[in-house]
C-alpha cells in the first residue's frame, strides 16, 4: 500500500469517530475571551495527523467497537500531547512546526507557557469524562513527561557524551509512555480485561518508541518542506537523536571533537555537515533497524488479536510508520 494511502484509508474507517473527534477538540478550544481566542484559534489551524487519537479508536475496535462517545478521552489525549509540543518549543527556542510559526514564535515564550498550562487545565477538566483509572494513568504520564523532560534539560552535552541507554530512557517518558496510555485507555472504555489492558499497553510502548525513532531519522534524512521545519533541528536543541547518537559512539575521538564544534552553532551549513557525517556512519540505517525491531515486536503483540479491519489497520499504521516521510 502507498504510504500516503495508508493514513486516508485508516481516517475513512473512523470517519465517524474522527468527525466527532474534531467537534468535540473545537469545542474544547473555545475560551470565551476574545483577547485569547487568536491564540486558540493558532491551534485549531495546525492540526496534525491525530496519529494518538486515532490509536485510540482503532485499539477500542481491537476489543470491541469504537465509539465517537469516547471522543472526549481523545481529546484528553491529544491536548495533553499539544501541551507538551508547546512547551517542547520554547524549551527548544523552536521557530517551526509543520510548516508554519509556533506559539512562541509568532507570540513569545510567556504566552505559550501560560497557553501549555491552559491547555493541561483542559485536560484536568475532562478526566472525569474517561474511564475509571484515567486520573491515575494521565499523572503517571505527566510524571514521567516531566522527569524526563528535566533529564534532559539538565545534562550538559559539553561534559556528557550522547549514550543509547539514556536516550532509550529519555523517549519512553516523553514518547512512548503517552502512546502506551493511548492504548490502555482505550481498553478500558471498551471494558475490556486487565490482561488486554496489559498487552494494549506494551504494544502502545513498542509503537511509541519505532515512532520516535522515526522521528529522529526524518530529522536527519527528511525533506524541510515535508516535515515543516529544518532538518537537524531538534538534533541540534536536544542531541538526543538515535541516527547521532549511533554515528557518535563509533568515532575516533578526533571525529568528536569536530562533531561538538558543528553541534556547537546550529548553521544550516553545520546541519548539512552532520546529516552528511550521519550518512557516511549510516547511523540513520541502524537507527531505522531498530524501529523496525521495536515495530516487529509490537506486531507480534497485535497477532494475539482477532483479525478483524481494525487490526489490519493497526498492521497497516504499523507498516506507514516506517516508511513515513513526515
Amino acid at each position: 500500500m502507498v504510504v500516503e494511502e495508508a493514513l486516508k484509508q485508516i481516517e475513512t474507517l473512523l470517519a465517524q469517530e474522527l468527525t466527532r473527534f474534531d467537534a468535540v477538540y473545537r469545542a474544547q478550544l473555545q475560551s470565551g475571551y476574545s483577547s485569547i481566542q487568536s491564540v486558540l484559534d493558532h491551534l485549531t489551524i495546525e492540526r496534525g495527523k491525530r496519529i494518538r487519537p486515532i490509536l485510540f479508536f482503532l485499539c477500542q475496535g481491537l476489543v470491541g467497537r469504537p465509539s465517537a462517545e469516547t471522543a472526549h478521552v481523545a481529546v484528553m489525549i491529544e491536548m495533553l500531547h499539544m501541551a507538551s509540543l508547546i512547551h517542547d518549543d520554547v524549551v527548544d527556542g523552536s521557530m517551526q512546526r509543520r510548516g508554519r510559526d509556533t506559539v512562541n514564535a509568532r507570540w513569545d515564550n510567556r504566552i505559550s507557557i501560560l497557553l501549555g498550562d491552559w491547555l493541561m487545565s483542559r485536560v484536568l477538566r475532562l478526566i472525569p469524562c474517561g474511564p475509571e483509572g484515567t486520573l491515575n494513568i494521565f499523572s503517571d504520564v505527566v510524571d514521567q513527561m516531566a522527569v524526563c523532560e528535566l533529564e534532559q534539560a539538565l545534562s550538559n552535552p559539553e561534559t556528557e557524551s550522547p549514550d543509547e541507554e539514556t536516550y532509550q530512557r529519555i523517549i519512553f517518558g516523553k514518547t512512548a509512555a503517552l502512546f502506551s496510555a493511548v492504548c490502555r485507555l482505550a481498553g478500558l472504555a471498551a471494558s475490556s480485561k486487565e490482561k488486554t489492558h496489559s498487552r494494549l499497553s506494551r504494544f502502545g510502548e513498542l509503537f511509541g518508541m519505532a515512532f520516535q525513532i522515526r522521528d529522529d531519522v526524518l530529522d536527519i534524512i527528511g525533506d524541510r518542506h515535508l516535515l515543516g521545519k529544518p532538518v537537524g533541528q531538534d538534533s541540534f536543541n536536544s542531541r538526543m537523536n538515535l541516527p547521532l547518537i549511533l554515528s557518535w559512539i563509533r568515532c575516533s575521538e578526533e571525529e568528536k571533537d569536530w562533531l561538538r564544534q558543528c553541534l556547537e552553532k546550529a548553521s544550516e551549513k553545520n546541519r548539512e555537515r552532520i546529516s552528511s557525517f550521519v550518512h557516511d556512519k549510516k547511523g540513520h540505517l541502524m537507527a531505522q533497524k531498530q524501529a523496525g525491531r521495536y515495530s516487529d515486536e509490537a506486531s507480534v503483540i497485535l497477532s494475539g488479536f482477532a483479525r478483524s479491519k481494525y487490526r489490519e489497520a493497526i498492521e497497516n499504521l504499523l507498516d506507514w510508520n516506517l516508511s513515513r516521510k513526515q
